[in-house]
């Protein structure tokens, strides 16, 4: 009789949980003087080992009663008559629901004989569930906690109707799984396979499906898969079904020892399919498919401040133009040019409203004789006429005025 202890204090909230609890048989309802104590070294379960099955050739009925632990209240469950659980239940002060609040509960019991094949895995996961939605992550459950967790300040309602809350729990390979909810108390059960021994030359091959898809988060995974067991690479029998019925898992009985197994998977759609052979005598099938997750935008960053516009150039002083170059003055002509010839004395010949005068004016020279007669005075200032050189003198000076008025003209029109 294998007896386990469940503790339902929400993980010793209060700190009101004993190190160890005494357990007595009874049979038939009566002591039988035999005890075992559960504490976390031997993960809250023991074994009343080598029990009689009858006296005087009658069926005896064993049961057990727990020392009273003070602050809980104790209930028993079967799981077979061969296991029973003792649930100790405290609810912390703090965490006692108000009107519109409620706890859930969840146990875990392993039905294996005590792990008599050391199969019972050292943690296992699951998850809440409210209306069939998730809540949450998936927690995790061990003997450390008692395999226990309770979820407090739930909402009771939601749009004004109840709400049904519920636990799954996460495949546990080679067990088969069987949930009992009932007053916020879900209680998971997983019975340990037992696989048949195979006789002379024969053997056994189980196959397990494990799901690699975040707890179906994308709502592909089908209902049920099929395998077909091959022996050298040929199809031997039907192919199998594997489900949640049969916590998809199969075992293949009384096989020829000789021949060399393997399986194959109908394809999934949307995954896939990875076969690792764990030993002689299983194979696992893991079905992976990656789920659409959203892209996170991250936190936008801080915009760059805006560039500060410089200051416009201020124009400078505009540059005074450059005074236009004063024409040279045309070439003066020599004393000698404009010395007048006896016969043009008294007159001017000129393109200029200025008259052009001779660089150097001839002056007259002072009389050195105040005695001199004006007479001589002026016949010394007259040109001679009839003189040849004097005409010749007198040409190339009209030529000379000649050319300078056209080259004035010339000077004005360009």
């Amino acid at each position: 009789m294998t007896v386990t202890k469940s503790w339902n204090d929400e993980n010793n909230k209060d700190g009101i949980r004993p190190d160890s609890v005494k357990v007595s048989l009874l049979a038939d309802g009566k002591d039988t003087g035999k005890s075992i104590t559960l504490d976390k070294g031997n993960n809250w379960t023991d074994t009343f080992k080598n029990l009689d099955k009858k006296v005087n050739d009658k069926d005896v009925t064993y049961s057990v009663k727990e020392n009273d632990v003070s602050g809980y209240e104790a209930t028993s469950t079967s799981t077979d008559a061969t296991h029973i659980t003792i649930i100790n239940k405290h609810t912390p002060k703090s965490v006692t629901p108000s009107d519109n609040k409620r706890t859930f509960t969840v146990i875990k019991k392993w039905a294996d004989d005590n792990n008599a094949d050391s199969t019972r895995p050292s943690e296992i996961k699951v998850q809440l569930t409210a209306n069939g939605k998730n809540v949450g992550d998936p927690v995790t459950l061990n003997a450390k906690g008692g395999w226990t967790k309770t979820w407090s300040d739930l909402d009771k309602q939601e749009n004004g109707k109840d709400i049904t809350y519920s636990v799954k729990e996460i495949k546990v390979p080679g067990y088969t799984t069987k949930t009992v909810t009932k007053d916020g108390l879900a209680t998971i059960t997983n019975t340990l396979n037992h696989v048949t021994p195979p006789v002379d030359n024969k053997t056994n091959l189980t196959v397990t499906k494990t799901w690699n898809d975040k707890n179906n988060q994308d709502k592909i995974r089908p209902d049920q898969v099929k395998v077909q067991l091959l022996a050298d690479g040929k199809n031997t029998g039907d192919p199998v079904i594997l489900n949640a019925d049969n916590d998809w898992s199969y075992t293949w009985n009384n096989l020829d020892k000789n021949a060399k197994y393997s399986v194959k998977e109908t394809p999934v759609t949307g995954y896939t399919t990875e076969v690792k052979q764990v030993d002689d005598n299983n194979i696992s099938i893991i079905n992976t498919h990656s789920t659409n997750t959203p892209v996170n935008p991250g936190k936008p960053g801080n915009p760059d401040k805006p560039t500060t516009p410089t200051n416009p150039t201020i124009p400078t002083t505009p540059t005074e133009p450059e005074q236009p170059t004063e024409p040279s003055n045309p070439n003066t002509s020599t004393d000698t040019d404009l010395i007048p010839s006896e016969s043009n004395n008294n007159e001017s010949t000129s393109t200029d409203s200025t008259p052009l005068l001779p660089d150097n004016p001839l002056t007259p020279a002072k009389a050195s004789d105040p005695n001199t007669s004006n007479e001589d005075v002026t016949k010394g200032l007259l040109p001679q006429t009839g003189n040849q050189t004097t005409w010749i003198l007198s040409l190339l000076g009209l030529i000379v005025l000649i050319g300078l008025g056209f080259y004035e003209l010339i000077r004005k029109l360009a």
